[in-house]
Parts: C-alpha cells; structure tokens; sequence
C-alpha cells in the first residue's frame, strides 16, 4: 500500500494556483529588485532569489490559506 494516500493528496488546480501565485509574487519582487542587482556581488542575487521564492511560497500559502 502507497505511503500516500489518494484522499491525502492535494488537487491539482490547488499545486498550480500556489504555484502561480508564488510565481507572481517572484515576478514583482524581481522588477522591484532588478535596478540594484547590476551594482551588486553574485552572492548577494543568489540570496535576493532565495528570499524571493521563500517569501513567495509563504506568501501563496497566506493568501491561499493552504499548507503544503
């Protein structure tokens, strides 16, 4: 028997809205950011893109009143 079960799993439209909103989310945040990344190391972007997707992420499930 699967870990998983099929009841326990989320739909399918409910991944892709999450997605999408955190996909949103991470647009805005990289047109807010995208003036001062030409000035800034490389390590700095790849800490700006984390906290994009984390912020992203938490911000879907908060708007979506979901867990994942």
């Amino acid at each position: 028997m699967p870990a998983c079960a099929a009841e326990d799993a989320m739909p399918v439209a409910a991944i892709l809205l999450t997605s999408v909103v955190t996909g949103i989310f991470c647009a805005m945040f990289a047109g807010i950011v995208d003036p001062v990344t030409d000035a800034l190391a490389m390590w700095v972007v790849i800490g700006l893109a984390f906290a994009s997707g984390f912020t992203g992420s938490l911000f879907a499930q908060l708007v979506l009143k979901r867990k994942t």
